[in-house]
């Protein structure tokens, strides 16, 4: 069995909290969980402690006794762990404690123990209950990128953008830094779609999008697609002539990749027309929506200007529409 436990140790000490008020038991799962690999954050014996203690200590694992604590502490244990901590949730139970099983099922903890607890149930338990709980996380990992992708174009979505600018604009606010930018329209892009068809549309985008991303990794700027066939640049740090600088790059980069490889039938090269704002977040106020709204009436400038180009000055006109 020691050799057993040996091989099946895992690759790092896991911490686990054990929650129980009987003292024999503990003692014993203690000795037990540092006999096969794992560490021992601690121990708890009163309910309320519990939160508490997994907030302060971070253990990997939580074994709670559901049928030696008062019925109603355990619930709502159960519940606050499992709806504000990220820790694998094993009960643990007495043949006395069948009706406490039932009521905490519906929490659906990560394993199950008897009790007394033999040292290689515990072991199984663990790994299999760890393992889940890495195999859930990836999956919301997954799912997460999911919301925040833009499944055309494989860039960060409105969502994703709306954080990143929560973030960026904290960020520079605490730093004192400037923040630029940049909206970006692809020209004409409706009559691209409505002469080319929209499968080219859609390769347009695409492309366009795999430009700019290039583009803005180089410039340690974050770029994602707004909606439509518009694009939001965002540069911490960025004053206004790296804000004017990038942006003249992602016009240029635009142009002459799609000159190389636009569809036959449509007009080449694609380009597109770019509004820049900075501001210092310290000293600004409206936050980055009002940043925003300035790229983007500068854009609408740009549009009325001729397009294929940038404005990054304050416009003359304003405007909550394009055509």
């Amino acid at each position: 069995m020691k050799d057993h436990m040996k091989m099946t140790t895992p690759s790092r000490p896991f911490r686990v909290l054990i929650v129980d008020d009987d003292p024999l038991s503990t003692d014993l799962l203690a000795k037990d969980l540092r006999q096969i690999g794992y560490g021992v954050s601690g121990v708890v014996s009163v309910s309320s402690d519990v939160l508490a203690t997994v907030q302060r200590d971070r253990p990997d694992v939580v074994l709670l006794d559901i049928g030696t604590l008062p019925h109603s502490n355990a619930l709502q244990t159960a519940r606050e762990l499992r709806q504000a901590e990220n820790v694998v949730l094993v009960f643990l139970a007495g043949p006395e404690a069948e009706n406490a099983v039932r009521a905490v099922a519906d929490f659906s903890p990560a394993g199950y123990l008897g009790k007394p607890v033999r040292p290689h149930d515990l072991q199984v338990t663990l790994a299999l209950a760890l393992r889940r709980h890495a195999h859930e996380a990836e999956e919301r990992k997954s799912l997460q990128s999911l919301a925040h992708t833009d499944p055309l174009t494989g860039l960060g979505n409105r969502r994703h953008l709306y954080e990143t600018l929560d973030k960026a604009w904290e960020d520079c606010h605490n730093n004192d830094r400037p923040l630029g930018i940049l909206m970006i329209d692809i020209d004409h892009f409706k009559q691209f779609n409505d002469s080319c068809g929209h499968a080219a549309g859609d390769r347009c985008l695409t492309q366009v999008a795999g430009t700019l991303l290039e583009a803005c990794g180089d410039a340690g700027a974050t770029v994602g697609r707004w909606g439509g066939e518009e694009f939001l640049a965002v540069l911490p740090g960025g004053t206004a002539e790296q804000a004017r600088h990038l942006g003249e790059q992602l016009i240029a980069h635009v142009e002459a990749t799609t000159a190389t490889t636009a569809d036959q039938t449509a007009q080449s090269p694609v380009t597109i027309s770019v509004g820049a704002a900075v501001a210092w977040p310290a000293a600004a106020e409206g936050g980055w929506q009002a940043l925003v709204s300035q790229a983007d009436d500068r854009l609408y400038d740009a549009k009325l200007a001729g397009r294929n180009q940038l404005v990054s000055k304050p416009p003359h006109k304003t405007a909550s529409r394009r055509q």
